[in-house]
């Protein structure tokens, strides 16, 4: 299941120059057709942090985890939510766009991590994807720092999807 995630997308879009995408842009409003794409794969950000910033604390603990592979840099690259309500905004907006860029009988591929750490986003918070049902998930144990989160992969599909509607 997880092999179905690829390692290099046709089309890699983020707001962030530095993570170098083909498109620089949002995903909650896009400028691509109605449905455009048969697949899509979403990864967004799994962390809510009110401050913005690395704390010193916890790149000295994921450097001793990593033995020094990693720079701050490279931890700030993945980004976050700066509030549980950015969040669901984010979940709200992508739940009418990805429905809109996505065929009608295409598959939204979902990446979200999750833990016991309050600053995380929740696996429950994708029940606000109304327009889609879940059709598939797997769930591993997080390869990180710690081990102790969960990788949700979620395969959506629009929930209309199979009806006579």
């Amino acid at each position: 299941f997880c092999k179905i995630w690829p390692k290099h997308a046709t089309i890699r879009m983020d707001l962030r120059p530095e993570c170098k995408p083909d498109i620089i842009g949002d995903i909650r409003k896009t400028d691509f057709p109605n449905n455009y794409f048969d697949e899509i794969y979403l990864d967004p950000p799994h962390m809510i942090r009110k401050d913005g910033e690395v704390l010193r604390e916890q790149f000295i603990t994921i450097k001793r985890r990593l033995s020094g592979r990693r720079t701050i840099e490279a931890l700030k690259r993945y980004s976050f939510f700066k509030s549980r309500e950015e969040w669901y905004d984010f979940i709200d907006k992508t739940n009418e766009e990805l429905l809109r860029i996505l065929k009608p009988n295409g598959k939204l591929h979902y990446k979200i991590v999750s833990g016991k750490d309050r600053r995380m986003v929740h696996r429950k918070d994708l029940e606000r994807m109304t327009n889609f049902k879940v059709f598939k998930e797997k769930i591993v144990k997080s390869k990180g720092p710690g081990g102790k989160n969960l990788v949700h992969y979620v395969v959506f599909i629009p929930a209309h999807y199979g009806t006579n509607d």
